[in-house]
């Protein structure tokens, strides 16, 4: 168990929020491909990963 808890610790500098890291894009054009404005967050990330 300590070595669980162990490698947690050395991983948690690589944990971040979904909200923060994730970026949606709409295509509706072979043209949005290549806009970036098209880029959003989503406001939302728990229904696909959870609360944690």
């Amino acid at each position: 168990m300590a070595e669980a808890e162990i490698l947690k610790a050395e991983l948690a500098e690589f944990v971040c929020g979904a909200n923060d890291v994730i970026e949606l894009k709409l295509v509706r054009d072979v043209n949005d491909i290549f806009d970036d404005t098209k880029i959003f967050r989503p406001e939302f990330t728990h229904q696909l990963f959870g609360q944690k």
